[in-house]
């Protein structure tokens, strides 16, 4: 397997400081998350109580974790790659495609962002509830929609 062709860390980029306050910021939302999963079970075990969200912010928090530390792990050439094909490549096609598929990357990302930011705001005009909010309206009855 050859060497993943990455620039060294802090190569005085603009964006280094970025990369490592999104690393920095992915390690902290790990650690709440373990905190917050460890005092749910607990809660659950001892008390027989529930925070409610645990389930929903670990969702959020899964995905800011990936999100914030991607950069950085990409920077240190840290991810998963099966090099079976592109390994047989010239060093300049290989770095070609790394730009191409960077590129596709980028493209695939943008759209779910957009999609994604389409999603929340029509469920915030339109009223829509997230789903631990969903399973009682009140404490009392389940939400049904169309029933205020």
């Amino acid at each position: 397997m050859h060497e993943v062709d990455t620039p060294d860390r802090d190569d005085g980029t603009p964006f280094d400081p970025l990369l490592r306050m999104g690393a920095l910021a992915s390690q902290l939302i790990l650690a709440s998350l373990v905190v917050m999963v460890n005092v749910e079970i607990v809660m659950r075990n001892a008390f027989n109580i529930t925070i409610g969200i645990v389930d929903e912010l670990m969702g959020y928090f899964l995905v800011a974790i990936i999100f914030l530390g991607l950069g950085q792990a990409i920077r240190e050439g840290a991810l998963l790659r099966v090099d079976l094909f592109i390994s047989f490549l010239a060093p300049w096609m290989q770095r070609v495609l790394d730009r191409i598929f960077a590129f596709v990357g980028v493209v695939i990302m943008s759209t779910y962002v957009f999609h994604l930011w389409n999603l929340v705001a029509n469920s915030y005009r339109r009223g829509r509830l997230p789903a631990h909010q969903l399973l009682s309206r009140g404490g009392k009855e389940p939400y049904q929609p169309g029933h205020q």
